[in-house]
C-alpha cells in the first residue's frame, strides 16, 4: 500500500460532469424493484464545482476524491457462510459498494455497482443495508447478505448518511441545501416511517453529518458551518418531534462526523479526535439527559501500517460490531470496522472495542483486482 497524497491528485471535472444529468427527482415515496440494478440519477446539481465543494466540506482534510474509474460491470455476490461478519464499504472511486467478509480475514465476496457517489450507509434489524448516494438524489436498500437492490428512496441534496430506528423508521441525512451563489443553508433529514410511504422532511440546525437513532427513537446529529451551528454542535430531534434542539455538550468537537448508537450510549464522532489537525477519528460515547449530552473518555482510532498513525475516512459511517449484528447495535460493542482513505488504495481497518491501532488491516486493491479502492463509509451486518 502507498500513502495517499491529496496535494498530488485533483477532482476529475469530466468525471464529475458525467455524474450530473437529468432534471428534478419526481416523487418522494420508496418503490420496490427486482434485480440488482441501481437506479440512475434523475436530479441535477448546479455544476461540478458545487458537487466538489460539498464533498470537500464533509471531511477533515477538505479532500476531493481522485478521478473516478467507474466500474461498468454487473453487481455480483458469492456464497457466504451463515454467521460471517460482512463489511459493506462505500467505494467512491469505483462507484460501488464492496462487500468484504471480515470473518475470513478480508475476502472480497461481492460488489454492488451502479452508484455515482456512494457515501454513508446503515443497516436494519433484518440485516438489509441502506446506501446513500451523495449526488444522485437516491438511496438504495440492498437485501441482507446480498448485493441485490430491493428498494429505492428519493432524498434531498448531498445525502451523506442514514440510520434505522428500532421501530423501522429510516432517516436519510442531507448534508446541506445549496443557496444562491453557492451559499450554504442547513441540511434536512428525510424520515421514511417504517421504511416506506412518503417521508417527513425536517430541517436541521446546520450543515449536518449522518444522524443516528438511539433505542428510544430520538435522532441525534452533529452540525457545523451555518444556521444555529456556525461551529461544531450536537442536536437532538426527539421521537415524534418536528424540530431539532441544540444540546449542551461537555466535549469540544474538532470536526463533525456521523452519530451512531454504541450499545447503551449514543456516539458523537470527531474526525479530529486526536487534537487539531491530527486527522485521527474517534467517538465520544455519550449519555443524554434533557438538553445536556455528557461523555467520558473518547474512543480514538489510530491509523494502520500504511499511514503511520493518522486516520481519516470517518465522514459517513463506521461499522459497529456487536453481539447482535444489525443496524440497531443494541448489544455490547465488540469492535469497529472502517475504511481508511488516508491511504490509497484504501485498506479496511478492524478495531477492538476500545479503539487504538487496528487489530487487523485488510489491504486495499484485493490483489490488484480493484486497484483504486477509496472507501468513505462502512456498515457491518451478518
Amino acid at each position: 500500500m502507498k500513502a495517499w497524497s491529496f496535494a498530488r491528485y485533483g477532482f476529475g471535472i469530466a468525471a464529475a460532469a458525467a455524474l450530473l444529468a437529468g432534471c428534478s427527482a419526481a416523487g418522494t415515496q420508496s418503490s420496490a424493484f427486482g434485480g440488482s440494478a441501481i437506479p440512475q440519477a434523475s436530479r441535477s446539481h448546479v455544476d461540478a464545482h458545487a458537487l466538489a465543494k460539498a464533498f470537500q466540506l464533509t471531511n477533515v482534510r477538505h479532500a476531493l476524491p481522485p478521478v473516478q474509474h467507474l466500474y461498468g460491470g454487473k453487481s455480483w455476490m458469492s456464497h457466504v457462510r451463515p454467521g460471517d461478519t460482512l463489511a459493506y464499504a462505500s467505494d467512491v472511486e469505483y462507484g460501488t459498494v464492496d462487500v468484504v467478509d471480515v470473518t475470513t480475514g478480508g475476502t472480497l465476496v461481492g460488489q454492488a455497482s451502479g452508484f455515482e457517489y456512494p457515501y454513508g450507509s446503515c443497516s436494519d434489524s433484518s440485516g438489509n443495508v441502506y446506501v446513500t448516494d451523495f449526488d444522485s438524489g437516491y438511496a438504495t436498500e440492498l437485501a441482507a447478505g446480498t448485493t441485490t437492490a430491493i428498494a429505492t428512496f428519493t432524498t434531498g441534496t448531498y445525502t451523506i448518511g442514514c440510520s434505522v430506528s428500532k421501530a423501522g423508521d429510516v432517516a436519510f441525512t442531507n448534508f446541506y441545501t445549496l443557496g444562491p451563489s453557492y451559499s450554504l443553508y442547513p441540511g434536512t433529514v428525510d424520515i421514511y416511517p417504517h421504511g416506506g410511504g412518503s417521508p417527513t422532511v425536517v430541517t436541521g440546525p446546520a450543515a449536518m453529518w449522518p444522524a443516528g437513532y438511539d433505542k428510544k427513537g430520538n435522532l441525534f446529529v452533529e452540525g457545523n458551518y451555518t444556521g444555529s451551528c456556525t461551529s461544531p454542535c450536537v442536536a437532538e430531534l426527539p421521537a415524534g418531534g418536528g424540530s431539532f434542539n441544540i444540546l449542551t455538550f461537555n466535549k469540544t468537537i474538532g470536526f463533525p462526523g456521523p452519530t451512531q448508537l454504541l450499545g447503551k450510549k449514543i456516539g458523537f464522532s470527531d474526525q479530529d479526535a486526536g487534537g487539531p489537525s491530527s486527522f485521527v477519528g474517534g467517538f465520544y460515547p455519550s449519555k443524554v439527559k434533557g438538553s445536556t449530552a455528557k461523555s467520558g473518555k473518547a474512543i480514538v482510532f489510530a491509523g494502520g501500517a500504511c499511514d503511520s498513525g493518522t486516520y481519516q475516512g470517518f465522514s459517513g459511517s463506521i461499522g459497529v460490531v456487536s453481539a447482535h449484528e444489525d443496524g440497531l447495535q443494541d448489544k455490547k460493542v465488540k469492535g469497529f470496522v472502517s475504511g481508511n482513505d488516508d491511504c490509497f488504495p484504501s485498506p479496511i481497518d478492524v478495531y477492538g472495542a476500545h479503539g487504538g491501532a487496528p487489530t487487523t488491516e485488510i489491504p486495499g486493491g484485493f490483489g490488484g483486482s480493484l486497484p483504486y479502492d477509496y472507501y468513505y463509509a462502512t456498515t457491518i451486518t451478518n
